[in-house]
């Protein structure tokens, strides 16, 4: 995307993640766990 193209999709409600890097790789592998911790665990 380009920089104001990427403002505006960040800015949408349903967004929750944005990963930026400096890998030129076309893709990559990335393993995300989502979750919580409950208190006094």
């Amino acid at each position: 995307l380009e920089r104001f193209e990427f403002y505006e999709a960040a800015g949408d409600d349903d967004h929750c993640l944005t990963i930026a890097t400096g890998e030129t790789s076309y893709y990559a592998n990335i393993l995300l766990t989502v979750g919580a911790i409950p208190p006094g665990a």
